[in-house]
């Protein structure tokens, strides 16, 4: 959060908020104001916290078995039915997180307490002022220092009361002695006192351990304190349930687009890549072909370049490939007219324009046969060498057409 935008609402209406947009790298208010919610939302800050008077937030600490957090909301107007003045209904509760217990105490969660019709007044008028609040909790929340476990602070006709685990209040200044006692029972820590001399003496008539007072400050120096604690909050939201943070539509289309754009864009920078990528292999391409041009004609001046000797090869190679299926296959009827001659190997040599093939027979008089039955064919059958081999007689044998 580097601008904050600090609200703070009266109990009543909302209409004469207090606020300040403080700047936490500076440390420092920018602007600070009292009136209408309307021309806060250009004030440019990145996030909005919604301070409530403490007076209007109830808080207590209580035990809260449950297994998930539906369960934990649904018990909590239940467990402090008792000591609850209005009906459950008609007020808003807040769960904070468990607290850790010393020993074999049960841990306890801290719960929250807000009317209702306040809650849903104050955020209905931030939010027709174009403003959404990320947080929203009582003042007293914000006047302790996260090295400071309990403090108390005297704001003109109030008292400020922040203890530990979030706990806290807000009375009036005449109330203070009758609150305050059962506030502070079982408090182990030292206690911050900010306020003046008359307060420190009632406090210390209240509460016997040690008090750290500091002289009451002024209304700035509470109000950059909650800025600073309001910086490093990480304790109880209000804003729960029906008035959790929701992010408009035009949120969700901000995301949506800044992602459909990206991809777009990478799509679009991958396509431009590519079509470079093939520009430079068709340059590349049109060279080569160019010197495999030249090359061909010094070669074979007879020859028009690289594709006019490609359909040349072509030409040639179904030729030749016609010439040695013809020659296979009068080889291959021959050897089926003679029994007991098989065909072993044979390669092609098409310049020559001739098959030799390697054939196996019983007798000599096979091979003479397999020659007969060659040159009725129309062909021309010239033995090579011959061996014998495991009782066949192994021969070399060429075959070409006849002239």
């Amino acid at each position: 959060m580097s601008r904050m935008l600090l609200i703070a609402c009266d109990a009543d209406s909302g209409q004469d908020a207090g606020w300040g947009v403080w700047d936490n790298a500076q440390q420092r208010f920018l602007e600070q104001g009292r009136g209408g919610l309307g021309t806060l939302a250009v004030k440019g800050a990145d996030s909005v916290i919604l301070i409530l008077p403490g007076e209007s937030v109830l808080t207590r600490m209580i035990d809260l078995p449950a297994r998930t957090e539906a369960q934990a909301r649904a018990a909590v107007p239940y467990l402090l039915e008792d000591d609850l003045s209005e009906d459950p209904e008609d007020l808003h509760f807040a769960l904070g997180t468990e607290q850790p217990a010393a020993g074999d105490a049960a841990a306890k969660r801290l719960v929250a307490i807000v009317d209702r019709a306040l809650m849903e007044r104050t955020t209905d008028r931030l939010r027709q002022a174009g403003l959404t609040p990320t947080l929203a909790v009582a003042d007293y929340m914000l006047i302790a220092r996260h090295d400071e476990p309990a403090v108390i602070a005297e704001d003109g006709s109030r008292i400020l009361m922040a203890l530990p685990g979030g706990n806290g209040a807000a009375v009036d200044r005449d109330l203070f002695p009758i609150v305050a006692p059962s506030l502070l029972e079982g408090l182990e820590t030292p206690l911050r006192l900010l306020g003046t001399e008359d307060l420190h003496h009632t406090l210390a008539a209240l509460w016997q351990g040690p008090i750290d007072h500091t002289p009451v400050p002024d209304d700035m120096a509470l109000t950059t304190r909650a800025a600073r604690a309001a910086a490093a909050y990480t304790g109880l939201n209000l804003l729960q349930g029906d008035f959790r943070p929701r992010k408009s539509l035009n949120d969700i289309w901000l995301v949506w687009w800044r992602s459909a754009a990206l991809a777009g864009a990478i799509i679009l920078l991958a396509g431009m890549g590519l079509l470079a990528d093939g520009w430079r292999m068709h340059r590349a391409a049109d060279s080569l072909d160019a010197q495999a041009d030249a090359a061909v004609q010094a070669a074979w001046p007879g020859l028009r370049g690289v594709s006019h000797m490609r359909a040349k090869l072509r030409e040639l190679q179904a030729g030749r490939t016609d010439h040695f299926l013809a020659l296979s296959s009068l080889l291959f009827a021959s050897i089926r007219d003679v029994q007991d001659v098989s065909l072993d190997s044979m390669r092609f040599d098409a310049d020559r324009g001739e098959l030799t093939a390697s054939l196996a027979a019983r007798a000599f008089s096979d091979m003479e046969a397999v020659k007969t039955a060659v040159n009725r064919r129309g062909g021309i059958l010239v033995e090579g060498a011959s061996r014998q081999s495991g009782g066949r007689i192994l021969s070399e044998v060429v075959v070409r057409t006849a002239p």
